[in-house]
């Protein structure tokens, strides 16, 4: 009996070290999931940090983005004012300096009035191959030397009409 006593207190002595070496594992297991808990903790507040973090940068971009085309813009301006204070301070040609000192006229009688001696200018008339029953070219016609009109210099060969016998 004293073996069967003997067997049981080492039984039992082998079972309270697997207890002990179990409970050992369940608060290592524990100490390991708190652990995990709060790397996980730390993690989701990184991530939120993070977040934040790029929210505000998205931000300051948008920001930095909006100056810089401000920015650009008033260099644009700048260099369309220079364009412009460079071109007006240039000397106008001498042909519209003479137009702008002349005054505008508004309709054909007042050009007939600033014209000298107030005669209105008179263009001299071609003759036309295609006329016919005019006096002047017909007597033009007639007196062709080398292929020009008599009458108002006009070169026949350069015309489309055929010439006339």
């Amino acid at each position: 009996m004293t073996f069967l006593l003997s067997a049981l207190a080492g039984v039992i002595t082998v079972q309270k070290y697997q207890i002990e070496k179990l409970r050992i594992e369940r608060d290592t297991a524990q100490q390991n999931h708190v652990e995990k808990d709060i790397f996980i903790q730390a993690l989701h507040q990184q991530i939120r940090t993070q977040e934040a973090a790029q929210q505000r940068l998205q931000k300051e971009s948008a920001q930095i983005r909006l100056h810089q085309m401000q920015r650009e813009a008033a260099i644009k301006r700048t260099y369309e004012t220079r364009l412009v204070h460079h071109w007006a301070d240039t000397r106008l040609p001498e042909s519209i300096i003479r137009m702008l000192q002349h005054d505008t006229f508004s309709g054909a009688s007042a050009y007939v009035q600033h014209v000298p001696h107030s005669q209105p200018v008179h263009i001299p008339r071609r003759c036309a191959h295609n006329e016919r029953g005019t006096p002047s070219c017909t007597r033009s016609r007639q007196s062709r030397v080398g292929g020009m009109c008599g009458a108002s210099g006009h070169d026949s060969r350069l015309s489309t009409a055929p010439p006339r016998p």
